[in-house]
């Protein structure tokens, strides 16, 4: 599993917060994470190390795809 990195951003797309940290077992999923920890007005970036993996938009629905995924406190 992977730590990967979710920086929350503000309206102007520029972070704005620090980063969440998740360990998760692919970009996909990590992905998903972000996604369902947002309102559905939020957006976020997902990064591992130097290389984006996305930016994604908050979820209406609150799905998931934590089961692959541990939270900071799980690590």
């Amino acid at each position: 599993m992977t730590p990967y990195r979710i920086f929350p951003l503000d309206q102007n797309g520029r972070i704005f917060a620090p980063p969440i940290v998740v360990t998760c077992v692919s970009d996909h999923s990590a992905l998903m994470l972000a996604r369902s920890r947002l309102s559905s007005r939020q957006e976020a970036e997902v990064w591992i190390g130097e290389r984006r993996v996305g930016r994604v938009h908050g979820d209406e629905d609150g799905a998931s795809d934590d089961r692959y995924c541990l939270s900071p406190s799980e690590a």
